[in-house]
């Protein structure tokens, strides 16, 4: 009961010290994290028995305006997104998540979710405008489309 009485105080912010609130504060936040952080599982990997004892993520960006977009025939594009600096085992091949974003029109793109040849160090992406893909590469620079991607 005198628990209950002091948290109640705390939270009420009455004659409690700084050092007690901040402590119950400590205590609450720390709770929601172990909670939030227990249930997070991978039921379905790409490998037998590939899980890593300790589930690693990873993201990134290729960035605005500096993605290394090349000509992919004369109507599309590809980037190879290097994820090495994820270290993620050599014989394990991550769930890679990735989307095509920009300043305008890539809206009328198709492929940026599509992952291709994904391994523990790489992945390549392929994108062709679904309206018009004359001038496909000039179109990516001028609205500084890029690939954002999360790896687990």
């Amino acid at each position: 009961k005198q628990w209950y009485q002091r948290r109640v105080a705390i939270t009420a912010g009455d004659t409690c010290s700084a050092m007690e609130r901040t402590m119950f504060m400590l205590v609450v936040i720390l709770a929601f994290t172990a909670t939030v952080s227990c249930d997070f599982r991978i039921i379905s990997p790409y490998e037998e028995g590939g899980i890593e004892a300790c589930v690693r993520t990873c993201a990134g960006t290729t960035g605005r305006g500096t993605t290394p977009w090349q000509q992919y025939y004369s109507t599309g594009l590809l980037v190879t997104i290097d994820i090495s600096g994820c270290e993620f085992k050599d014989n394990l091949t991550p769930i890679i998540s990735s989307n095509l974003a920009g300043k305008s029109q890539h809206w009328t793109a198709e492929g940026g979710s599509a992952t291709y040849n994904p391994n523990s160090k790489r992945f390549s992406i392929y994108i062709k405008n679904g309206i018009d893909n004359s001038g496909i590469l000039a179109q990516a620079r001028e609205n500084e489309w890029r690939i954002d991607w999360q790896a687990i």
